[in-house]
């Protein structure tokens, strides 16, 4: 599923098949990169509460499932501080890496699977913070060093530029990731 798809579509009521309202934000939880809970009007559906997250809807049991935010997760999300699109995307250590276009997520789970820049996309993992000015991802260097494959061009050009691999400029990404390898 992708975030923005996800926004503005509603949600329902299966018990009486009303609409209770419609997607306006998503609650993340950055400890465990996951999508905890939906935003419609100023309530939080949480995610396991949530009948389906569909490409259509969110389908809920009872209305009665809408309830007031509890956490500063829930709180930021309602309050639309929490929303990554657009957002500029930097690791911890100060690099830019492009802005957001969209966030793609595991609908059952709730896992953020990549943020989608456009160019390049960083894994979800990676995931330090989400805030008004920016969103925040982990540094490649502190990453498994033998898993390459999250990182961007970018970060992979520069690794290549380190080892003076020739021909890099115009290298693709997997073909970088090949020559890394």
């Amino acid at each position: 599923m992708r975030w923005r798809r996800t926004l503005g579509i509603d949600v329902i009521d299966t018990s009486d098949a009303s609409k209770v309202g419609s997607v306006d934000g998503i609650v993340v939880d950055l400890d465990s990169s996951r999508c905890v809970g939906v935003v419609t009007g100023a309530g939080v559906i949480g995610w396991d509460d949530a009948g389906g997250v569909g490409r259509d809807a969110v389908t809920i049991s009872s209305r009665d499932l809408v309830r007031e935010p509890s956490t500063d997760a829930e709180e930021a999300a309602v309050q639309g501080r929490s929303d990554p699109l657009g957002r500029r995307v930097l690791t911890e250590d100060g690099v830019a890496l492009g802005k957001v276009a969209d966030v793609s997520f595991d609908a059952e789970t709730g896992e953020i699977r990549r943020l989608l820049l456009p160019d390049d996309d960083v894994q979800g993992s990676r995931l330090l913070g989400i805030g008004s000015y920016a969103v925040v991802v982990a540094s490649p260097d502190r990453e498994d060093a033998d898993d390459l494959s999250g990182l961007t061009r970018d970060e992979l050009y520069e690794r290549a530029k380190a080892r003076d691999i020739e021909g890099r400029s115009g290298m693709t990404k997997q073909e970088l990731l090949d020559a890394l390898a």
